[in-house]
């Protein structure tokens, strides 16, 4: 899931170059670009958002991971016509189904969530808390999972504009960075905003990694995960994205 998007279509790429088969979900009447997905090595797949539909997906594919790298902005939830709490309808509502899908289907991927530094179910921030929400949803549903808390994402390969948000993650970057100098490196290595390719690479690395199973990654994790993916072996394995 979120296969379209910055950060899924570079974790596209990084399974490609390690050799993995992939099924890329994409949701029925995206207006996403698909041209990122064209690619011997991957199956686009338009299952209806629906518990059965998906559990029936799930079941002829039978992955070995699951990314759900859900996100929306609030210019594009205009665009598709959503309208209330658009992180409740899309990163929520979605991920949760997807989550009773693989219940239903009986298969027993691993399950990588995209969440974000901060997620809490009581945070103000309705981001945050919808975040906080489905990681919980997720550790109670019995399944095999990792948690990738991100920070800021961003790049000048993003093509969403997203000025308020690359503005900031630019003054955040200059300020940990001398924070760091001072003695703050810890709050440096947590904060840090990460490029498409470099949260792509760490949420791979997490995902072939025994060692992350039923853990929740902070950032300092993430990015000693990068660190150490070269050395790890390429796998065979299939992933449903979207």
């Amino acid at each position: 899931m979120g296969a379209t998007g910055y950060t899924g279509g570079h974790v596209v790429d990084v399974l490609g170059e390690r050799g993995v088969a992939i099924v890329a979900h994409v949701r029925p009447g995206t207006s996403a670009s698909l041209d990122r997905l064209d690619s011997s090595r991957i199956l686009v797949d338009r299952s209806d958002f629906d518990v059965d539909a998906f559990a029936s997906t799930l079941r002829r594919h039978s992955p070995d991971l699951v990314f759900c790298l859900l996100g929306t902005t609030r210019a594009r939830a205009e665009r598709e016509g959503l309208t209330g709490d658009i992180y409740e309808a899309v990163e929520g509502r979605l991920t949760r189904l997807v989550i009773d899908a693989l219940r239903q289907a009986k298969v027993a991927p691993r399950l990588v969530f995209l969440s974000s530094v901060g997620a809490d179910s009581c945070a103000r921030s309705g981001y945050l808390r919808v975040r906080g929400a489905v990681e919980a949803y997720c550790i109670d549903s019995d399944l095999e999972y990792t948690i990738a808390r991100a920070p800021f994402i961003t790049g000048p390969d993003r093509l969403e504009r997203r000025m308020v948000e690359r503005i900031a993650a630019g003054v955040s970057d200059v300020g940990l960075s001398l924070l760091a100098k001072v003695g703050g490196r810890a709050v440096h290595d947590r904060y840090r905003s990460f490029s498409g390719r470099q949260l792509a690479e760490a949420l791979v690395a997490a995902a072939l990694d025994p060692t992350c199973r039923n853990r929740v990654l902070e950032p300092s994790a993430l990015r000693s995960l990068v660190e150490r993916m070269d050395s790890s072996p390429v796998l065979e394995v299939r992933e449903l994205s979207g």
